[in-house]
């Protein structure tokens, strides 16, 4: 059988990303570190070989060449030789970043690579490369700890050697203060910061800050996103909007209370000639939200549109509003049927939260005379 031999060969300049190579046996070989490297497929003695760069490198970019590239195979080859240099332009800021005295500044070169700039630093670069031509588009993925920092000249494209990139830090300040009272769930206060919104999820009653920083001459104002629920409550503000200064905002307070619904009176005694009698609720606090509750008849001896009619079955109100009572409308007759009841509930409550009188009787006193034999009238008998 024929004899075989190796090709490999060493890599130099590589300065991230990777290159791949192929061999003329169809072998392609990434790599990604400088050293040395080794073809897995081997060639028999005779056979002419050639290795060439399939795809250079991109992040940086660069352009590698390859050295005693080819040659015809007598024993094996390691004299390969690869090396990759720098294609594009540095991208970074000479003496332009001001004012950084924390750690914690993280720069982003078109949405990919990174660089740390560390506190008190004032030049910065990143290790990647833009090419010839290409855009480029330097972003803050982090700000430093607590400061807030700027970017002017962050965008252009690729001709020379890119060093006015400049950043601007300044110390940055945080809104908060407290949250009393909260026993639902899914309250989420909202910070509008010169007329961009930023929301906060608020887990228990305690101590809260936005983690957004805001800096000297910054408008704010808290609101509520959305109110708690299961209980639905409504929260009230205080020192919730203002300037900021050279100091942490601590003091704005959110105060939730319980919205309960239910209705004012245990009882309620009309006469038949009462025509349209309105049963009070109470409500306690007031509605953030628009809700319902429906009025059913869960018991009584009247009889419904001989007796009764529910003048409406569902009571609805817009955010805000106070709900409205609930109607009975009492229908007069000649009947003498005696003293009659009406058990009426308030169930499925939407955006409110029912309290503990949920359920009314009315008595309706009857104001027909006795027949002449004394007979009462029955619903029996209609």
């Amino acid at each position: 059988s024929s004899t075989t031999h190796t090709i490999s060969g060493n890599l130099t300049g590589l300065t991230g990303g990777f290159v791949t190579l192929v061999s003329s046996s169809g072998e392609y070989r990434p790599l990604t570190a400088n050293g040395a490297f080794v073809f897995t497929q081997t060639l028999a003695t005779g056979t002419d070989y050639a290795v060439e760069v399939f795809r250079n490198p991109a992040a940086p970019a660069q352009a590698c060449t390859v050295t005693n590239a080819t040659g015809t195979i007598s024993a094996n080859v390691n004299n390969i030789n690869v090396s990759c240099a720098s294609t594009g332009y540095s991208i970074g800021g000479n003496s332009t970043v001001s004012g950084l005295t924390s750690a914690g500044l993280v720069l982003r070169l078109n949405g990919s690579s990174e660089t740390v700039v560390p506190a008190n630093a004032t030049s910065f670069s990143f290790s990647e490369t833009a090419a010839a031509g290409s855009n480029y588009t330097v972003t803050i993925a982090a700000q430093p700890t607590g400061q807030k920092c700027t970017l002017s000249n962050a965008s252009g494209i690729a001709g020379a050697a890119v060093t006015d990139v400049t950043v601007s830090c300044v110390n940055g300040y945080t809104v908060g203060g407290t949250v009393t009272g909260y026993t639902g769930s899914n309250l989420v206060l909202r910070n509008t910061i010169n007329g961009t919104p930023l929301d906060l999820v608020i887990s228990a009653s305690s101590t809260f800050t936005f983690p957004d920083l805001l800096v000297g001459g910054d408008t704010y104002s808290v609101s509520v996103a959305n109110y708690p629920e299961s209980p639905f409550q409504n929260c009230s503000i205080a020192n919730g909007s203002g300037t900021i200064a050279a100091a942490n905002i601590t003091n704005v307070s959110i105060t939730c209370t319980n919205v309960t619904l239910a209705f004012t009176a245990v009882t309620s005694n009309p006469g038949e000639n009462a025509g349209a009698h309105a049963i009070a609720l109470s409500l306690v606090g007031t509605t953030p939200r628009a809700g319902s509750v429906q009025v059913v008849i869960s018991g009584g001896s009247a009889t419904d549109t001989l007796d009764y009619t529910l003048a409406a079955t569902t009571i609805s109100w817009a955010a805000l509003a106070t709900p409205g009572n609930v109607v009975v409308n009492i229908l007069d007759d000649v009947f003498n049927e005696g003293t009659e009841t009406i058990q009426i509930s308030l169930v499925n409550p939407v955006g409110i939260t029912l309290g503990a009188q949920t359920t009314h009787t009315v008595t309706i006193t009857d104001n027909d005379a006795a027949s002449a034999v004394g007979a009462v009238i029955t619903a029996a008998e209609y």
